[in-house]
């Protein structure tokens, strides 16, 4: 999603109304646990990759094991445009498969059945490409109004909107199929930004903040969560141009998670442990 300044009135009433969308189409029994400590994840910075300082990130994901990123472009930063491609990790920069019009703010992506899907910000229309041509097959409605970050299991489509919910969506039919409501120490949890799919959890970047959420899917519970201040903090002291932390990536073959932020100027990747 856009930078803090560019939440719109609107997207507060949403996400103030916890955004309770549709029901869900198809069954999805989950169980809300009573409140339960919460584990606070440690980890390990095992290498330091180049990250464009223009690139807005939205989105960040490995695929046949090459790094892609999705971007958008706030009105106030020119140098940035709403493309997603993969990332040169030898300089950062986006190997740009598709840009999008200027009418349009570029969100997350993920990556199904050679498929590449594509949310906007605001205007309620998403984009199917084709991985290996690049060409759009097609577009859809999204099914709430803001779409921020996008993810997959291996069968649905996962997207956040800003609000505490974790919507569904089928691949082929494109119709929201379920959600998912998470909760944080028994409270909705607001604002979940750019997110992946790992092993039965969705990891989430919280928007405001500088933390990563790890949420189990079978009762929406956030179980761990990893605090990456230090990151931010390490790139405040070299780059003028850094903001929010947003973009996670997993690699399954090393076991590792690639994060960055908005227009920051490194790539880090780190090891979880207890």
């Amino acid at each position: 999603m856009k930078s803090l300044f560019y939440i719109t009135i609107s997207a507060l009433l949403l996400i103030a109304n916890s955004c309770q969308g549709d029901g869900p189409k198809r069954s999805r029994k989950i169980t809300i646990a009573k409140p339960q400590s919460v584990i606070n994840l440690k980890y390990s910075v095992d290498k330091v990759l180049p990250h464009s300082k223009n690139s807005f990130t939205e989105g960040l994901l490995f695929h046949d094991n090459q790094l892609f990123e999705s971007t958008g472009s706030p009105d106030n930063l020119p140098q940035t445009t709403s493309v997603f491609g993969i990332v040169d990790t030898t300089n950062g920069i986006i190997n740009v498969h598709n840009q999008l019009d200027q009418k349009y703010f570029g969100e997350g992506i993920c990556i199904l059945n050679n498929r590449v899907y594509q949310l906007t910000y605001q205007s309620r229309e998403g984009f199917v490409y084709d991985l290996e041509s690049h060409k759009k097959i097609r577009s859809f409605q999204i099914p709430t109004a803001e779409g921020w970050g996008l993810t997959t299991d291996g069968e649905s489509l996962i997207m956040t909107d800003g609000s505490s919910s974790l919507h569904f969506i089928d691949p082929i039919t494109l119709e929201k199929t379920g959600t998912i409501k998470v909760f944080d120490a028994g409270r909705p949890l607001n604002y979940m930004n750019e997110i992946e799919y790992v092993d039965g959890y969705i990891y989430a970047n919280v928007f405001t903040t500088d933390w990563i959420v790890k949420i189990d899917m079978e009762t929406g519970r956030v179980v761990a969560r990893i605090d990456v201040t230090d990151l931010k903090l390490s790139e405040d002291r070299t780059s003028t141009t850094a903001l929010e932390t947003n973009g996670i990536a997993y690699n399954t073959e090393t076991k590792q998670f690639f994060i960055t932020g908005k227009m920051w100027e490194n790539i880090y990747v780190i090891s979880l442990f207890e």
